[in-house]
């Protein structure tokens, strides 16, 4: 196998720290020659009249950041983008027609301007919901930093403080960091390309971006010197975003990417990663070079993988309920205090929930606390799957739980807890039958104390079980 130390040592570093994984809610793809435009079901009259009415979809891209997408010296676009916008425009049977930019940020203008109503790969972002609706995401990939080779392994940003990091100017990841970590030091870089090299150069200590896009574009410019050197505490998911005010084309592209399965969203992956990132080459006398260090390299990372692991292993026990593996009340602490903080900064909006389940003594004292653990792990399920994606639940105590709901209003919390409340009610536990539980809302005010607005929803709980179980009682 005829292959350069730089790939295969890339190889390895990928392997190692997890990269691209398809969302998990992406519905199966119909490969009959039959577009939606004449599976009449798929589409609703009004949907079928828009596309009639639009020559093309008209879409702004981010012009170099392969493998994800890319315009070319003539023009073209390419890139994971570029395959999926093709296999949507056979589904939705309407060309597409790429409005061509010289930047993420222009781009970004243009879709606002209304240039293009199309974004093909935007990281999700509530931030941005005052003029972007999402489609549900397609991909998910790993956020990691890329280092000199002398530096030492990177647990999270945390490790980063006072010192200099790049970051492509206009990325969500610049905001994130700096939540995460205000003494980073950010500096704003043209992209991937000039972040690595600055890298290269000493001017800056990492730069952070995706796992595939660090990846892509170390191999192309041969960057032996540099490393991937961990794997940041957060992920991102990668949607389509349409126009706020076009819900109608949102809906088609959404029902377009329905079409399309993981497993052909896997082949579009693998064709701009794993080519790109293994390359053959006659360089025959490498290959017992490459072998000595390829074995040096594999024990290095597995004895660092290995640590890893374990330092993971013992932070989710610190954090996680033992029994439903949701947050335990130490970590839904820290996160409230996150929320309130970024509330008193930005002006923003969060809330909370306290749910408790009606008469749960009676299971333990009917069927015996074995079943009655049972039960708390089917209502820690039945919550998880019915919150929101920017929300977080978690095991309060006893049969308490706490959903912390982001970037809502009081209104928005009452509509969640009575939709929770349906769905408790209506569920068919394996034991003791059709259960209830009782619910206590509150609205954070800005600038006050954590432990009363948790006070008033555990009064807003009180007076729910005391009027009568089964009900949602908010408090102002």
């Amino acid at each position: 196998m005829k292959i350069t130390i730089i790939y295969l040592l890339l190889i390895i570093q990928t392997f190692f720290i997890s990269g691209i994984i398809l969302a998990n809610d992406q519905p199966g793809l119909n490969n009959n020659p039959n577009n939606l435009l004449n599976k009449k079901s798929k589409l609703t009259i009004e949907e079928q009249a828009y596309l009639q009415r639009q020559k093309a979809i008209k879409i702004c891209v981010n012009p170099n950041v392969l493998p994800y997408e890319n315009i070319d010296v003539n023009g073209e676009y390419q890139g994971i983008g570029s395959d999926i916008m093709r296999l949507l425009s056979k589904n939705i049977d309407k060309p597409i027609q790429l409005i061509s930019t010289k930047n993420w940020s222009e781009s970004v203008e243009s879709f606002k301007a209304k240039e293009c109503n199309v974004l093909p790969l935007v990281i999700y972002s509530p931030k941005r919901r005052s003029y972007m609706e999402y489609s549900k995401p397609y991909l998910r990939d790993s956020v990691v930093i890329a280092t000199k080779e002398d530096k030492f392994f990177v647990n999270g940003s945390s490790d980063l403080s006072n010192r200099k990091v790049g970051v492509v100017d206009g990325y969500l990841f610049v905001k994130i960091l700096k939540r995460n970590n205000p003494k980073i030091e950010i500096v704003n870089v043209k992209n991937a390309e000039d972040g690595l090299k600055k890298v290269k150069n000493g001017e800056i200590y990492g730069y952070v971006d995706a796992l595939s896009v660090v990846a892509y574009t170390i191999q192309q410019n041969r960057l032996i010197d540099i490393k991937i050197a961990g794997k940041l505490e957060f992920t991102i998911d990668i949607c389509v975003a349409t126009n706020k005010d076009e819900p109608i084309l949102g809906s088609i592209i959404q029902k377009g990417l329905d079409e399309i399965e993981d497993e052909r969203i896997n082949t579009i992956v693998g064709k701009w990663i794993d080519i790109k990132i293994v390359e053959s080459i006659d360089y025959t006398k490498l290959i017992y070079v490459s072998v000595f260090f390829i074995t040096i390299i594999t024990i290095i990372l597995y004895k660092n993988r290995a640590i890893n692991k374990i330092n993971k292993q013992l932070e989710e026990l610190s954090i996680t309920d033992n029994l439903t593996k949701l947050y335990n009340r130490h970590k839904l602490n820290e996160i409230l205090i996150s929320e309130s903080n970024r509330a008193n900064r930005f002006s923003q909006n969060f809330g909370l929930i306290i749910i408790d389940i009606d008469y749960f003594k009676s299971i333990n004292d009917n069927y015996g606390h074995l079943e009655g653990d049972s039960f708390l792990k089917e209502f820690a399920y039945i919550l998880k799957q019915n919150i929101r994606n920017v929300d977080t639940v978690g095991r309060w105590g006893g049969e308490e739980f706490l959903v912390i709901c982001s970037e809502t209003n009081l209104e928005g919390l009452l509509a969640l807890a009575e939709k929770l409340k349906k769905k408790i009610s209506s569920y068919p536990f394996s034991i003791g039958g059709q259960r209830t539980a009782s619910f206590g809302v509150s609205i954070y005010k800005k600038g006050e104390n954590i432990n009363d607005l948790i006070n008033r929803a555990d009064d807003a709980l009180y007076t729910s079980k005391e009027s009568g179980r089964n009900k949602v009682c908010s408090t102002v």
